[in-house]
């Protein structure tokens, strides 16, 4: 099974949301054989970081962040 992780998840799973996913969709998404990404997470992230209204640390960067997400 494939899925699409939305930014909301994609931040719950890099520790940076304040609402943490479901056990229900930590299994799916344990269970999955290849998570996608949007760039436009990527994008939506940048935008918000660049206002001052998302701290990123422990990340020095957004690409930083983008870079440790896809490795995971």
């Amino acid at each position: 099974m494939d899925l699409i992780l939305d930014t909301c998840a994609l931040l719950s799973l890099a520790g940076l949301a304040r609402r943490k996913l479901s056990r229900k969709t930590l299994t799916l998404i344990q269970a999955a054989d290849r998570l996608t990404l949007s760039a436009c997470g990527l994008f939506e992230i940048s935008l918000k970081h660049k206002r001052g209204g998302f701290p990123l640390e422990p990340f020095d960067s957004v690409q930083s962040f983008w870079n440790q997400a896809v490795k995971s």
